[in-house]
């Protein structure tokens, strides 16, 4: 199946907003953030998971592109190495139309950060 470069293009944006936050932020413990490429189906995306200084994950958000329209969908713990939000994190994801990429960042910036 072929990836919507256009997609990919405000998926990037959103992944470059977050991380230039993610750099300002002064964590009371090291944290390690990664990042990885999702992809389920029409969805595509983003996977930024959180770590503690120990290495245990903490918390991970997803963004892409929601497969049924122009707006986008953020899912919290899919889970490490799964391409499949589980039923859990559907009926918790949080959608932004199409150009609200501002809205999509704060979104993940509050779950990434909301330890603090």
């Amino acid at each position: 199946m072929k990836v919507d470069t256009r997609k990919i293009d405000i998926a990037k944006k959103i992944l470059n907003k977050l991380v230039k936050e993610l750099r300002n932020i002064n964590d009371d413990y090291t944290a390690i953030y990664s990042v990885s490429f999702y992809k389920s189906g029409r969805e595509n995306g983003y996977t930024i998971r959180k770590y503690c200084s120990n290495g245990n994950h903490k918390i991970s958000v997803t963004f892409s592109e929601n497969r049924n329209s122009d707006s986008y969908v953020v899912y919290y713990d899919i889970g490490i190495g799964k391409d499949i939000p589980s039923e859990e994190a559907y009926k918790n994801a949080k959608y932004f139309e199409g150009n609200d990429i501002e809205g999509c960042v704060n979104n993940c910036l509050f779950h990434l950060t909301e330890d603090k």
